[in-house]
């Protein structure tokens, strides 16, 4: 997977943020070609509202899903940055295997209307959340972070 970082809090923090990166991506989208072939933009921008977003930027030439945008609120300190980091790139695997759309109307190729529902029952929701602490337990074993 193609990285780049933009305004990361600190610079010592950064390469943590690039290995979090490939760990997940490495963990979430099994098809190396698929993940090769993707590009993520990662900024950290105290001026969003939530601890983090995800945002499809662009598209191959079959129309799928490849580029992507996520977002970091920088002032949520390190290990919250991590834990949004593997929850954002949870969505970004719904988006490349297809398992949601742009709009998030739907999932898994059925309807959903996401205005009618509460966040915390949308399914996307439900698959982020739940996949993001198995995936920064296994980040935090692969990097002896439980000795920090």
């Amino acid at each position: 997977m193609k990285l780049r970082i933009f305004n990361c809090p600190d610079e010592y923090f950064k390469p943590y943020v690039e290995r979090a990166v490939h760990f997940f991506a490495k963990e979430l989208i099994v098809n190396k070609k698929i993940r090769n072939n993707c590009s993520l933009k990662i900024k950290f921008d105290s001026k969003i509202k939530d601890y983090g977003s995800c945002l499809v930027e662009d598209y191959n030439t079959r129309n799928q899903p490849r580029e992507f945008l996520i977002e970091i609120h920088p002032g949520i300190g390190a290990r919250t940055i991590i834990e949004t980091i593997a929850h954002e790139m949870v969505h970004v695997k719904q988006h490349v295997y297809n398992e949601t759309n742009d709009d998030l109307s739907h999932w898994l190729g059925r309807k959903i209307n996401s205005d009618e529902i509460d966040y915390w029952i949308h399914p996307w929701e439900i698959d982020a959340h739940g996949r993001e602490i198995g995936l920064v337990t296994k980040f935090a074993i692969s990097e002896s972070l439980w000795e920090v």
